[in-house]
């Protein structure tokens, strides 16, 4: 069965950089999706627009004044603090309500679509749930006839815990979209055997799903970066820092799933030559650093004049791995040490290397000149004072850039979908460590992205300058700021459809005869 869709994604506030990237989930359904000769579309509503849309302009001037109270850190007094809050809450309210308004503005638009037999959400974080569901609702109510899935990061690792949240849905693809959802548009037809297809957890039950990974998944069509399909990337609605998938997490357990270097570095070379874009940032943690550092010598190889950030391995890292990556043009690096506890990386995030090599790694990193970003995960139900203690002396040791410090807990979900929830006691837990991490001297607010992105506009040794001002940026809804950042990022990364990678010049060797 050939079938008409659309892919959607419906983004959160406050914006970050990562926002108005382009979504290479959605490139890269629609590009398996037409190469079976089904018709789709991407709707990514990440833009500047939306954000313009969505953020009060009478609002501003009082968002100006609270980021400088918060951002600065200033005392402020009951009666500045009130006044603080109620505008808050009066901004909270008004957002809310050009969000729904937008939302039901998408869901007309998506259901006057003819033929439309299907649509996909894609659900990346906690904070897209609410909008997700909202849209889910409204379509479901004016066009009740179209199949409604949800996919991406989030529905990967809850699908289960959000089949009752996401009731709206048909269904939930858990992994691989590529090859799971070809499966079920071939069966849309055909609900009973929706449960017998991989990867899809279906909302009226039946059988349990099984969780596949494709181990194999080079033959997955490239993302397609067509303006004609993907409408939000014409000039300055996006920025232009593409994702190329490095690695995948396998379901379950196992080892994550490593993209073979040849076909990362020709979605690279294609996204260079095709879109004249120079800067990409490879996704996926590998499974060990001899991939990561064999990419890098590809790129190497192929005179590819880019600039990247990648998720890092510290497993079977090598002396040369960093400069390689420096000399190809990485900028940035993130690790996933979980914890600074051997114990609980070992036995419960299934860290297969020791603390002490971690240590050196980071320091390598860092002394190869890339922005060095360490990432754990706090509290988690096996944590305890001696984990915490223990995490603290690991950042003191190995003393990278930054570290980033994510929640470990599943915490709850609301009955009303609004959002991730978590225990007072986890979030004073997480801001107790975050406040420590802080004091050693070592940045928590600069992820690997925004380092890139600073690096690449010259702002090399000032990427928590960079970080802070882009936070204010999104928090007040600075459309004029943002947008001089991104025309400035996609002039400085642009690059001419038609270069060619030039070699250095070496003299030949004077021919020597008898």
């Amino acid at each position: 069965m050939k079938t008409s869709s659309l892919l959607v994604s419906f983004p959160a506030i406050p914006f970050t950089w990562r926002t108005l990237a382009p979504n290479r989930r959605l490139a890269g359904l629609a590009s398996a999706l037409e190469a079976e000769g089904h018709e789709t579309g991407i709707c990514d509503y990440g833009t500047l627009e939306t954000l313009d849309r969505l953020f009060p302009g009478g609002y501003r001037s009082s968002a100006y004044d609270i980021a400088d109270r918060f951002f600065s850190h200033r005392p402020a007094g009951p009666l500045a603090a009130c006044a603080a809050l109620w505008h808050l809450r009066k901004m909270n309210r008004a957002i809310r309500r050009r969000e729904q308004r937008l939302i039901d503005e998408a869901a007309r638009t998506i259901a006057s679509r003819k033929p439309l037999h299907f649509v996909v959400i894609v659900i990346d974080s906690p904070e897209m749930l609410a909008g997700a569901a909202g849209l889910s609702a409204r379509l479901r109510e004016w066009a009740p006839s179209v199949r409604l899935v949800a996919t991406g990061a989030l529905i990967e690792r809850h699908a289960e815990s959000l089949r009752g949240v996401l009731s709206s849905f048909d269904c939930l693809c858990m992994g691989d979209p590529e090859w799971s959802l070809l499966q079920w548009a071939e069966r849309l037809d055909h609900p009973g055997l929706w449960s017998f297809i991989p990867n899809l957890l279906w909302k009226y039950g039946g059988r349990k799903p099984e969780r596949f990974g494709v181990s194999e998944f080079d033959d997955f069509a490239m993302p397609v970066y067509d303006a004609a399909l993907y409408p939000a990337l014409e000039p300055g609605a996006k920025l232009n820092l593409f994702d190329v998938e490095m690695a995948r997490p396998c379901p379950g357990d196992g080892m994550p799933r490593a993209r073979s270097t040849r076909a990362v570095c020709d979605e690279a070379g294609r996204i260079v030559s095709e879109r004249g874009a120079r800067a990409l940032w490879f996704s996926g943690e590998s499974p060990a650093a001899s991939h990561v550092s064999a990419i890098g010598y590809e790129i190497l190889a192929r005179g590819l004049p880019i600039w990247y950030g990648c998720e890092g391995a510290v497993l079977q890292s090598r002396p040369g791995t960093f400069s390689a990556l420096t000399a190809s043009g990485c900028r940035a690096i993130v690790f996933d040490i979980a914890s600074g506890s051997q114990r609980l990386a070992s036995d419960c995030y299934g860290k297969m290397f020791g603390i002490s090599e971690a240590e050196t790694v980071l320091r390598a990193s860092k002394s190869a000149g890339l922005y060095t970003v360490a990432r754990f995960r706090y509290p988690g139900k096996d944590d305890d004072y001696h984990t915490r203690a223990e995490t603290l002396r690991f950042i003191s040791r190995a003393r990278p850039d930054a570290v980033a410090i994510l929640s470990a807990g599943d915490g709850e979900w609301p009955g009303n979908g609004r959002g991730w929830r978590q225990t007072r006691s986890a979030l004073r837990a997480q801001a107790g460590l975050i406040r420590e991490a802080a004091g050693l001297g070592v940045s928590v607010s600069v992820d690997a992205e925004t380092a890139l992105i600073a690096r690449v506009l010259g702002h090399e040794g000032h990427e928590e300058d960079f970080a802070a001002a882009s936070r204010r940026r999104f928090v007040t809804g600075d459309i004029q700021g943002i947008a001089a950042v991104m025309e400035r990022f996609n002039h400085r990364t642009g690059a001419s459809s038609n270069t060619v990678a030039l070699r250095p010049y070496r003299p030949l060797l004077a021919a020597v005869g008898n």
